[in-house]
């Protein structure tokens, strides 16, 4: 279980259990109690929000870099 609370208006690295990564600064998350599908989730950015269950680890990034999205 990841708890998404201690990233909140940092620069994070999103690593998807599909190998993706994503980096933004992390503005909101929803506990598994507050979604109505029982996953907790988090947004990145003002327009991405993944699934607790997309994701395979968070680590903080501190690249001053722009929300980017790749493949490794």
């Amino acid at each position: 279980m990841l708890t998404f609370g201690q990233y909140m208006d940092k620069r994070i690295r999103v690593i998807f259990r599909d190998g993706g990564i994503y980096e933004g600064i992390a503005k909101d998350f929803s506990s598994a109690l507050d979604n109505p599908d029982g996953v907790a989730t988090i947004c990145v950015g003002d327009t991405y929000e993944f699934r607790e269950d997309e994701i395979a680890n968070i680590e903080l990034a501190y690249a001053d870099v722009p929300e980017t999205a790749h493949a490794v």
